[in-house]
């Protein structure tokens, strides 16, 4: 998917949230704090949606910049195949979370401790 970075306005893979600029030094900086409402997450009808609005109007919508290729892929949903970037992936220790969540949950569905040899 034709993305802005994940610093940029929309950056998020996941969500539709467009971010804030802060000052910094002598420059600035976009960051997502943290809200008490929902987030509008990302749908594969919204991100095709957005990619085609994007690629009719030569313009990035809510971060999206074109249509990709992919998108030909019957059963690709375009979220769920963006690998989160290396913020979310380490610096923020969610592949982390996501293993001990997989590993040492013995009572929940998503366990999967019993299937790692």
């Amino acid at each position: 998917m034709e993305m802005v970075q994940h610093n940029g306005e929309y950056g998020c893979v996941m969500c539709e949230d467009p971010g804030r600029v802060y000052q910094q030094g002598k420059g600035h900086c976009r960051a997502f704090p943290l809200n008490d409402s929902p987030l509008a997450l990302r749908s594969p009808d919204t991100v095709v949606s957005n990619a085609v609005e994007a690629s009719n109007t030569n313009s990035i919508v809510k971060g999206i910049k074109s249509v990709s290729v992919l998108f030909g892929i019957q059963y690709l949903d375009p979220i769920v195949a963006c690998v989160p970037d290396y913020m979310h992936g380490l610096l923020l220790e969610t592949t982390k979370k996501l293993l001990s969540l997989w590993l040492n949950s013995s009572k929940e569905a998503y366990y999967l401790g019993n299937e790692v040899k």
